[in-house]
């Protein structure tokens, strides 16, 4: 059972998303680049990790906590 437990942590869907995750701040480097690249992730369509739900199509809910706190 616990193998099966990690094994659904693997992929880019679920465990790997942290991972994504991870490598976007390491390309990021430091918290003065985080604009540049957020701005270029935008218009290049690329995913930025960390934001978004499979289950929430149309509206994160969780949006809402991040934009009071923006």
């Amino acid at each position: 059972s616990i193998t099966s437990a990690i094994g659904t942590l693997k992929g880019p869907l679920h465990g790997g998303a942290d991972e994504a995750a991870l490598h976007m701040m390491h390309a990021i480097g430091r918290p003065d680049n985080t604009e540049a690249y957020i701005n270029d992730a935008l218009a290049g369509k690329k995913k930025i990790m960390g934001f978004g739900h499979r289950v929430y199509k149309t509206y994160d809910p969780r949006a809402r906590i991040i934009k009071k706190k923006a």
